[in-house]
């Protein structure tokens, strides 16, 4: 399936996805690279200075997977499939991760859904 096709029927469904161009993005998070997680933090800290330690590992994991999570539970729930996220990116507006992209071509993945 192509990615456009994907985000369009996603878009129909919910709300909740933003897809968009990683060239609108003032910068990327980048899943695999180490640093990136640690300046996310720090972007946190500095968005809430006052919020204390526990809020600021729950804002990293919630800003790191929640697109994931919903991506995949709207797939399965909207089109029958789980989405192979291996490509997949996120925009880092100053520690907030919102907007995503994919790869032009997903693959799908269908066996063992009902």
């Amino acid at each position: 399936m192509k990615a456009k096709q994907l985000t369009e029927h996603l878009a129909q469904c919910t709300n909740v996805l933003n897809f968009s161009e990683p060239t609108t993005w003032p910068d990327e998070f980048n899943h695999a690279e180490p640093l990136a997680y640690e300046l996310l933090y720090h972007q946190i800290i500095e968005n809430a200075p006052s919020a204390g330690r526990a809020y600021y590992a729950v804002a990293l994991w919630r800003q790191i997977n929640w697109q994931i999570i919903y991506l995949q539970v709207a797939s399965v729930y909207h089109l029958s499939c789980s989405v192979q996220i291996e490509g997949f990116r996120q925009g880092n507006f100053d520690g907030a991760l919102h907007q995503m992209s994919l790869p032009l071509e997903i693959s799908q993945h269908t066996a063992g859904l009902a």
